[in-house]
């Protein structure tokens, strides 16, 4: 077998589905306050939009074929390990009260037994991190309060070869599909594959703390309805499965989506392939070697780069592109 992630748990299947549903449920519920209750299936109507340089935008339009990469080898230094602190703060926290707040209504008081399983949650989570493995692939929601919302310059700036290169733009619902185990089927969270996620990014310390002590509430209130422990492994899974999605304050003006493939919960063995960039040798997978799927590309934008018309020119000629191509209005010196 070609080098790989190895699979973790495979006879949990069921516990690690429902740990995906709450995981979508909880942060539906968080963000609500902020961006109304149907706001995932108003994104699915949606473009969300990806910042990359000439040659990618090319590859993406004319194959359809979208690379996730190591997080860890993000731009953010302290991609995922933001999740273990958020994470730690909470359950010391929770630990030390011997109580916990659910999302809404007073905190609960812990029993001796529960106050136990929740510190093997901690513990198996903090044994399982430095072993977790998440490819993303990061795309943006836009400016609603643009004409045309991905024309950001600092997502050109950071994400797009400053300036000279091409925002590809997906439709979220069509993403959906992709990563769905029934891919012609309307867009539905709850029917991913196995080790996928489409989600929101969390970077408000409220949403970040509030979807923790959500889904621990949520695993304590079901193990005193049923007369059952606390499943702590079952925990443990839905701790690590929201590590990739909290990012630190500083990058909120992002709006980020993010495709997400935890090779821990995936139904096979995932074999990664390796680019090179100048300092670092990034291990990423491709979409269409795991699922066997391509993504249509909606709408691409070039660049505020020096010749914006020739690129914009060259674009309408690459295979399979979309019929709106668009220029970067922003006049950016490059």
């Amino acid at each position: 077998m070609a080098a790989g992630y190895d699979l973790v748990g495979r006879d949990r299947a069921a516990a690690l589905y429902q740990a995906i549903q709450k995981t979508s449920g909880a942060i539906d519920q968080l963000l609500a306050d902020e961006f109304g209750p149907e706001y995932r299936f108003q994104i699915y109507a949606r473009l969300v939009h990806h910042y990359t340089d000439l040659n990618a935008a090319r590859l993406l339009i004319e194959f359809g074929n979208v690379w996730l990469s190591d997080a860890r080898y993000c731009n953010d230094r302290r991609e995922i390990e933001q999740a273990r602190a958020v994470i730690r703060h909470e359950f010391g926290d929770i630990m030390s009260s011997g109580a916990i707040t659910p999302p809404a209504g007073p905190a609960i008081t812990l029993q001796p037994q529960e106050s136990t399983a929740l510190n093997s949650v901690w513990d198996g989570y903090d044994a399982s991190f430095p072993d977790l493995v998440a490819f993303v692939c990061c795309l943006c929601a836009g400016n609603g309060g643009l004409t045309r919302p991905q024309d950001i310059l600092s997502q050109w700036r950071a994400y797009g070869s400053n300036g000279n290169g091409g925002c590809v733009s997906f439709t979220a619902g069509g993403i959906e599909r992709a990563i769905s185990k029934n891919p012609n089927s309307p867009p539905n969270p709850q029917q991913r594959e196995d080790g996928f996620l489409f989600e929101p990014v969390l970077y408000e310390d409220r949403h970040q703390k509030g979807l923790v002590r959500a889904l621990t509430f949520e695993a304590v209130e079901r193990a005193r309805r049923t007369g059952s422990n606390i499943d702590v492994p079952g925990l443990i899974d839905a701790l690590l499965m929201i590590s990739p999605l909290m990012k630190h304050l500083g990058f909120k003006e992002e709006h980020e989506w993010r495709i997400v493939l935890l090779p821990r919960f995936a139904a096979s063995p995932i074999a990664p392939k390796f680019r090179a960039r100048p300092d670092l040798l990034v291990p990423f997978v491709d979409i269409e070697s795991v699922l066997q799927r391509r993504l249509s590309v909606a709408e691409v934008m070039v660049g505020p780069s020096n010749i914006p018309e020739l690129n914009e020119q060259a674009m309408r000629r690459v295979p399979n592109a979309p019929a709106t191509i668009l220029k970067s209005e922003i006049p950016y010196r490059i």
